[in-house]
């Protein structure tokens, strides 16, 4: 059994479902700095599986995405920012995403981001259970490629949680 351990708050949330099957690797891990984001990444991408060459072998646009543990949809739709220049409203990176809300015995109120999504396969206000699929990766919002970004954090806080998928 392999273990990843991501993120650097706080105490280590074990998750035995990854939000993308195994075989998609993680691309980009918290805290990483470049010219992709803003300040600092603040979450876990997944993205295609390679080989030893680094030849793509899988592409992972269309991919199932998976609640990773029991919860409530608390937001599933399109990032949208307001401009207070123009009034109305404009997207925003993270493209078509979902933010799934759960209760755990020693982080206590979390949630998770799922972004960059193709398509959306829960409502607002659904309860899903671990390994549910609930999206499809996609490459929308502030995206160069298909990938999953991942994110994990406390709520209301919104402090990056540590994981390790197990």
């Amino acid at each position: 059994m392999t273990t990843e351990t991501f993120g650097n708050k706080g105490i280590i949330l074990s998750l035995s479902q990854r939000p993308v099957d195994p075989g998609f690797p993680i691309t980009a891990g918290p805290g990483e700095r470049g010219a992709r984001w803003q300040s600092y990444h603040k979450g876990i991408d997944f993205g295609k599986q390679r080989d030893a060459q680094g030849k793509p072998i899988r592409e992972i646009l269309g991919a199932n995405v998976y609640a990773v543990m029991d919860g409530r949809i608390a937001i599933a739709g399109p990032h949208l920012l307001y401009d207070k220049e123009t009034g109305r409203e404009t997207p925003g990176p993270l493209g078509l995403r979902i933010w799934h809300h759960c209760l755990h015995p020693q982080a206590g109120s979390i949630r998770f981001g799922y972004c960059h999504l193709r398509e959306i396969l829960v409502n607002e206000g659904d309860t899903v259970k671990a390994g549910q699929i609930i999206g499809h990766v996609g490459n929308t919002g502030n995206s160069s490629a298909a990938h999953l970004h991942f994110q994990p954090e406390t709520w209301p806080s919104r402090e990056l949680l540590r994981v390790e998928f197990v």
